[in-house]
């Protein structure tokens, strides 16, 4: 199977994808939990965007070869969790982007980041911390990332 990621991506799509996302769609940091992280904690880049009509997904997913498509209530969602992915897609929509160019930009950030100390994991929360305060439904919920990884290094010393 010829692996699709990469090819060439008409500028049209890409913009017309990039107004998917600004419109209903989401950039998200979450920290979370992982045992194979050296710290047991990572943050993790994920796009979400979500419609009534699936056909308008699968396209958009089967043109960039990225990401799943899946129903969720009463909507559909396409949901990019792959890391390598989501830079790339990022990365290509980045020019196109306005709405949600703040957030692009810091999950690119993130997505660059090396994590080599609990200082690193830290910064990285807070930068998902910002990210997450432009989301709508983050702003309600309000977690505080940098707060679940200083508690969890607490516990652990």
């Amino acid at each position: 199977m010829v692996n699709t990621v990469g090819k060439n991506v008409s500028v049209a799509i890409k913009s017309y994808t990039a107004g998917f996302l600004d419109a209903d769609g989401a950039i998200m940091a979450p920290v979370e939990h992982n045992k194979e992280s050296r710290f047991k904690l990572r943050s993790r880049i994920v796009i979400r965007v979500t419609q009534i009509n699936r056909e308008v997904l699968d396209s958009l997913a089967e043109e960039f070869g990225v990401g799943l498509v899946v129903k969720n209530r009463d909507c559909y969602e396409w949901i990019i969790r792959n890391q390598s992915h989501v830079e790339w897609l990022l990365e290509s929509l980045l020019p196109y982007i306005r709405v949600k160019r703040k957030q692009a930009i810091l999950g690119l950030q993130i997505l660059s980041f090396t994590i080599s100390t609990k200082d690193d994991l830290i910064s990285v929360a807070a930068l998902a911390d910002t990210l997450s305060s432009y989301n709508v439904r983050s702003k309600l919920q309000r977690n505080s990332y940098v707060l679940k990884v200083q508690e969890a290094f607490s516990r652990n010393d």
